[in-house]
């Protein structure tokens, strides 16, 4: 049918304006790369989007890059 389904685990805090309104400190405590940028989220589902169905994702998970595994 033509139909991509997958699952996207977003596992971190997103830098946006609602959870750095409330708490403002944490960019600076978590470093640069300790949260997620919401123009990489939103890159990443684009990417998901555009895979040509021979190698569809089924599930992406999407974490900030200083968070260890």
């Amino acid at each position: 049918m033509g139909v991509h389904v997958a699952h996207v685990v977003i596992d971190g805090g997103i830098a946006g304006e609602r959870l750095l309104s409330k708490r403002p400190e944490l960019q600076d405590s978590r470093g640069p790369d300790g949260l997620l940028n919401i123009d990489a989220i939103a890159d990443a589902y684009w990417t998901l989007h555009h895979q040509h169905r021979s190698a569809w994702t089924q599930e992406l998970d999407l974490r900030p890059w200083s968070e260890s595994f």
